[in-house]
């Protein structure tokens, strides 16, 4: 068994567990991130306000 044979017989096994872990870890991230989602939108729309805050303060400036 040469590895150009092995690999084209473990490629699609690869290629499944690979697309379940994906799933699996992304929905272990998802609920993770629906808690701190709030929070890092919070964290991103404070940031944006000071930023065109600042920006319209230059101009006045």
């Amino acid at each position: 068994m040469t590895f150009t044979d092995f690999l084209s017989f473990s490629f699609p096994y690869f290629f499944l567990f690979s697309v379940l872990y994906f799933f699996l870890f992304f929905n272990f991230f998802n609920r993770t991130i629906t808690r701190s989602n709030l929070f890092i939108n919070q964290i991103l729309y404070c940031q944006h306000k000071l930023f065109t805050g600042s920006r319209l303060f230059g101009k006045v400036g």
